[in-house]
């Protein structure tokens, strides 16, 4: 199905991804088990529609957001392993006695 006329796509996925919408999902849903939500149900949540050049803007911010949030969980990561790395050199000096010599 082709994007309705008037909305970017990107936009539309970063809004239909956002914890505030599928808040409103779960809210709408049936409670059931699984949570359920029926087609009148759905077509009554709000979405809000912008002018197409600020809907550009908002995807190009949640773009620019996801990337800058990859980078830093990679950091994060990084971080993690180093630290890992480090604590498991002190264990080892420690089972070798030298923990009283400088690192």
């Amino acid at each position: 199905m082709p994007p309705a006329e008037g909305i970017d796509p990107l936009y539309a996925y970063a809004y239909f991804s956002s914890p505030v919408f599928q808040r409103l999902i779960i809210e709408k849903a049936s409670t059931t088990t699984l949570p359920i939500i029926n087609k009148s149900r759905f077509e009554e949540l709000p979405i809000p529609v912008p002018p197409i050049e600020e809907q550009r803007a908002i995807a190009r911010m949640v773009e620019q957001l996801q990337t800058m949030a990859d980078e830093l969980e990679q950091r994060i990561d990084f971080v993690g392993q180093t630290a890992e790395l480090s604590r498991k050199a002190v264990i080892d000096r420690v089972f070798r006695g030298e923990l009283s010599k400088p690192l």
